[in-house]
Order: structure tokens, then sequence, then C-alpha cells
């Protein structure tokens, strides 16, 4: 057994290596080209996301290990145990090994190819190929010249509940179930909030690896123009209106407009994405816009991928796992055969069943009519639960409290919860509150706060937003108060 663990480990490593190495390169120079975008923005006058507080840590050596750290765990362990699997499977076919080869081809070549579809993508397509065939053939080095055949009987097992894992993770796995695990796991506790404030302090520099411009707060572009184009300023302005902003000195900006006096180029690293008319771009902005977004996609296969190893890879990983834990620790396991690996299974999908629904089943109970009592509750866990409930109903907390909390509340949850609910509240109190929570220290709160605020719909509240937005430190705050400031209709103002 310590012969096949090791079999499985070491090409395993080296794919997680492979996978760290490219991808911390390519989070640096993500954050070496925002870190040009974010000059350029604050050069020209307008209000940056991410701001200059967060510029030192685009030319940080320990973000960029951070943000590949997420895709090692990610893409680079689930294309490693595929990649060991197949060697196994390969090392096994007595009979159709020829034919397992091809397949394994032709499945190395469609996914290069999808990775290639919106442009050449050639980091994203050295990785993939580096690392698939590197494990691949690590696997195949170390295994036994000549290895058992495979008995497809265990393997069929082990794959029908490798799916079924995946479908018991992903099932309970609603938003609800994110926020249960975030109130009750990781907010509730000083290590799981260090763990929250870690994940939200880095979890945006690899996002801008893959990111399509749709989903960029802001997008950086030039604007080429003929002296005779006499709508060049409208232009800028219907751009702005939409995040797209018109810099200079940025050495490899998100876009490249050129105008002429019948047709609009958006170009893209140098590739031509989409070409419109001047006239059908001024009526439909956002439709252009998104085909632009959409045509200069280069990661999108990426971000499938992704989902795809968080969704259905992890589990299975952390199903097969389960499993050989459970078989090396109760000796009535360790017999050979499909019943072992079916109890085998059976027992890893029951722990993990159980160990989902324990924790989904530890909400208080509360009824619709009891809510008011819950909010005077002494237990921090029902009043939270009572806001949550608010907070879904849309009903304002104040109508049940004769005054608003004092001071901010202990709890972490109870603080968000009392954010997210004061969104629902039009009373002068709610709005005092809220900005007392804007300066929380836990960046979650203060990123309800804001979400709060843009739900009131006040205009007036822009301008201490985007105050707010400049003095922030964290980017995931200023992420999210951004997002409230487009929400009250505020837009980017264009230089003279």
């Amino acid at each position: 057994m310590t012969r096949r663990f090791s079999i499985c480990l070491i090409p395993v490593c080296i794919g997680l290596l492979l996978t760290q190495f490219f991808f911390t390169g390519m989070v640096h120079d993500a954050n070496r080209a925002l870190w040009h975008h974010t000059r350029s923005i604050l050069a020209a006058g307008y209000l940056a996301v991410p701001n200059a507080h967060i510029l030192p840590s685009l030319r940080s050596f320990q973000t960029a290990l951070a943000g590949g750290l997420f895709f090692t765990l990610t893409v680079g362990l689930v294309l490693s145990a595929a990649a060991v699997t197949a060697a196994w499977i390969t090392a096994g076919c007595s009979r159709n090994r020829r034919v397992w080869q091809a397949l394994l081809t032709g499945g190395t070549i469609t996914c290069l190819w999808l990775i290639n579809t919106r442009g050449a993508n050639p980091v994203v397509s050295v990785w993939f190929l580096t690392a698939a065939v590197s494990v691949y053939a690590a696997t195949a080095f170390l295994l036994p010249k000549a290895p058992p055949p495979v008995d497809a009987r265990p393997a069929v097992v082990l794959g029908l509940c490798a799916a079924l894992a995946g479908a018991v993770w992903i099932g309970p796995w609603d938003t609800g179930h994110f926020i249960a695990v975030r109130d009750r796991l990781l907010l509730s506790n000083p290590v799981g909030r260090h763990f929250s404030e870690i994940y939200y302090r880095y979890t945006l520099y690899p996002a801008e690896v893959i990111k399509p411009m749709a989903q960029r707060q802001i997008t950086t572009c030039t604007l080429t123009t003929p002296p005779s184009f006499s709508k060049a300023r409208s232009l800028k302005r219907l751009l702005a209106d939409r995040d797209v902003l018109v810099v200079e000195n940025d050495p490899s900006p998100h876009l490249d407009i050129a105008v002429s006096e019948a047709l609009v180029s958006f170009w893209c690293r140098g590739r031509k994405v989409a070409a419109t008319s001047p006239d059908a771009l001024f009526q439909h902005p956002e439709k252009i816009l998104d085909t632009v977004s959409i045509s200069s996609d280069r990661q999108w296969f990426l971000r499938r991928m992704i989902g795809f190893s968080l969704q259905w890879g992890l589990p299975a990983i952390f199903f097969a796992m389960a499993g050989w834990i459970l078989s090396r620790s109760f000796s009535a396991l360790r017999r050979p055969g499909p019943k072992r690996w079916a109890a085998v299974c059976a027992l890893a999908l029951a722990a993990g069943a159980a160990g989902i629904s324990r924790h989904h089943l530890s909400a208080p109970e509360i009824s619709p009519d009891a809510i008011a009592t819950a909010l005077h509750s002494p237990d921090t866990a029902v009043r939270t639960q009572a806001l949550r409930l608010l907070t879904e109903q849309g009903t304002d907390p104040l109508t049940l409290l004769p005054a608003p909390p004092a001071a901010p509340t202990a709890s972490v949850p109870e603080r968000l919860w009392w954010a997210k609910a004061l969104g629902a509240s039009r009373k002068p109190a709610a709005r005092d509150v809220l900005y007392i929570l804007l300066n929380d220290p836990q960046a979650n709160v203060r990123c309800m706060a804001y979400e709060a605020l843009g739900r009131h719909g006040n205009p007036a509240d822009a301008g201490p937003i985007r105050d707010g937005i400049r003095r922030s430190d964290h980017w995931y705050v200023q992420w999210y108060a951004y997002r409230t400031l487009k929400r009250l209709g505020w837009h980017q103002s264009l230089s003279p």
C-alpha cells in the first residue's frame, strides 16, 4: 500500500509544483498590468478600484504566490489526479490500450483547442500540456513494469460513488448553506475570522487573471478618433458611464478603440474582437460591450475548469482520500474485492452526509410569529437567525424594536445581519447605524453595510461612499462600495 501511495503522491506533487510555478507567474503579470491600469486611472483623475493603497501589494511576490496557490489547489490538484488515474488505467489495460490512449490524446487536443478558441492563450496551454504529460509520464515510470490487470468492478463502484459524492456536496451547498458555514463555522471564532480575512484579502488577485471585461469594475482603453468625428466627447461619456475609461500612459490597456466616420473597431491584445457603426454603439452600448467582453474573454474555459474542480473534482478527491483512510483504519475493510470498495464508499458517503447535515441543522428554528421575541433573546445565535429571516422577508427590523442597538454587538455574524437587515429600513436611525458599521473591524460587515446603503437608494450617500473608497485599504470592501455607487446612479467624471 505504501508503494501504491508513493506512486500517486510523487506525480501529484510534480503537477502541483508545475501549476504553482505557472500560475504564480500569471498572477504576477496580472498584478503588474493592474498596477499600470490603476496608476493611469488615478493620473486621469478618475476614482480607481483598487485604489492607491492597494498599489504596493500589486508589486508584492506574496500576493502572486497566494494567488497561484488558489489555482494549484483547484485545477492543479484535479488535473494531476486525473492524469494519475489515466496512467493507472492505461497500464492496466491489456486489450484496448491503443483505444484508451487515442481517447486520452483526443481529449487533450480538445482541451487545448477550447483553451485557445477566443485568442491565443500560450501560458495556460503550456501549463495544461506540461502538467498533464509530466504527471502521466511520472506515474507510468513509477508503476511496475508488469502491473496486474485492472478489475473493472471496484473501479465502477468507486466511480459511481464519487459521482454521488459530488451530488451530495452540490445538493445542500446552496447559498443558504454557504451562509451557514460562514456565520457558524468561520465568523464565530478567531481562527475562522482570520481565515475569512485572508480569503477576502487575497481572493481578488487570482480573480484578475480570469475575469472577463463584463465582470471588471473598471476597464481601461485608448480611444483614437479622426478630427472630423464630432461625437468624441459624447463617446467618452458613454464609455465612462459603463466604466470603460479612456486613459493615457497605460502600456497595456484592456482595449484599444479605433473610430472612423463609419466604423468603431475594438482591439484586445492586438486582436480585433468586435466592430460596429458609431450609430449602433450609441443606440445599443450594452449589447456591443457585452459582445466585446465575450470575444475578448480568453480565460472562459479556465473558469469552467475551476468551476468543475470546485463542484466535482475536489469532492471526488476528498471522497477517495476518506475511503483510503477508512480502508486502512478498519481491518475488516482490508480484504480485496468489490464488497470492500462498496463498504468503504458507503462509509465515506455516510460520514460526509452526516457532517453536512449536522452543520446544516444547527441553525435555530424560529417561527414567523416569534421573530419579534427572538430579537430580544439573550442567545446570540437566535438573534442572528431572526435578523436573517427579516432580511429574507424584506422587513424593517426597526418596526419590531423601539430603537436600534446603541452599540455594535460583539458577535460578528449578528453585526453582519444587522447591516443586511437595515437595508430594508428607511428610518434615519438605520442610516446612522450603517455609517457606524462602515468602520467595522470585520471586512464582511463593512461590505454588507455598503450594500445596504445601496438598497436605500439615497444619492446623498454617494459622496461619503466615494470618500470611503479612497480611504479604504481593503480591495474587497472597495469593490462592494463601488457597486453601491453604481447602484445609486453615480458615474465617473470626465476630465476637462
